[in-house]
């Protein structure tokens, strides 16, 4: 079960007849990664492969209906993927335990999607589950750019001299610059060219000055996290989510006392699509 593909009218639809573009099935999902984040393991609803060649997939820009790409999807076979959607994360909650539920920021509804049938189908599995609605905000541009130049930072480590930082630096600064005439100043790993310097750019997430989501971030120690995205490609984004998790929450101040370490019991990361998966040829 997959998806078919209409070049010509950008129309993305649901079909039981082959697994091209995007494995739907409910016999191979939710598909489980281990390998690209060290650490956190990844389900995903639907498994992508490489029958379609570019970047990104059609799916995902239909079901945000993204005006940028043009693909549309009708509302009967956007109907028939949500069903097909809750079946594959009804299996995921029968085995896997969640406490909270942080949402990654991003635009087009997708996260949104994936959040309300994850809630859903825990109400209806009688399993209780926190939503932490907006914890997380994206990092604008010179925050990451200070991040980055901070002396024990990932990117300062891998260019540990003053000519190896500016010559990484001549690479990306393009990039910095078009993310701040483009993206609203707001930091997007999309837009990092090349792609291979996202890899130590790992703080791009920070939390809520809320109140309330510094109260309920005491109560994380201990639990089962899941981390909502609507992709991974490399994982930077749940990567950066995940750390900002472990290692920023024992530092957020309380009326009463600072939080102790940070301890879940577990850091899990759920997807609508995974890291693109090879097709054998036969």
């Amino acid at each position: 079960m997959g998806i078919n593909v209409n070049y010509e009218t950008h129309e993305v639809e649901f079909t039981d007849a082959h697994e091209n573009g995007v494995d739907t099935s409910l016999e191979h999902n939710p598909a489980i990664d281990t390998t690209t984040i060290p650490g956190i393991t990844v389900y995903s609803v639907f498994q992508r492969n490489d029958a379609i060649q570019q970047d990104g997939n059609p799916l995902i820009y239909a079901l945000k209906g993204s005006n940028e790409h043009g693909w549309s999807i009708s509302d009967e076979n956007r109907a028939k993927l949500t069903e097909r959607i809750r079946a594959i994360v009804g299996m995921f909650c029968e085995k896997h335990p969640v406490d909270f539920t942080i949402v990654v920021p991003s635009g087009g509804g997708v996260n949104s999607m994936l959040r309300d049938i994850l809630s859903e189908v825990l109400s209806e599995q009688d399993k209780e589950n926190i939503i932490l609605n907006n914890a997380l905000e994206k990092m604008t541009v010179d925050e990451v750019e200070e991040e980055m130049f901070e002396k024990d930072s990932p990117f300062s480590q891998e260019f540990d001299t003053p000519e190896k930082k500016q010559r990484a630096w001549e690479k990306i600064k393009d990039s910095f610059a078009r993310m701040r005439s483009e993206n609203n100043g707001v930091f997007s790993y999309k837009m990092v060219r090349p792609p291979r310097y996202r890899e130590w750019i790992t703080k791009t997430l920070k939390f809520s000055d809320r109140t309330d989501i510094a109260e309920m971030a005491s109560k994380l120690p201990g639990k089962n996290i899941l981390i909502i995205d609507d992709t991974i490609t490399f994982g930077n984004t749940i990567r950066s989510a995940a750390n900002l998790i472990r290692d920023t929450i024992s530092n957020i101040k309380y009326d009463v006392d600072t939080v102790g370490q940070f301890a879940p019991a577990s850091i899990s990361a759920l997807t609508l699509l995974s890291v693109k998966q090879h097709v054998p040829r036969r």
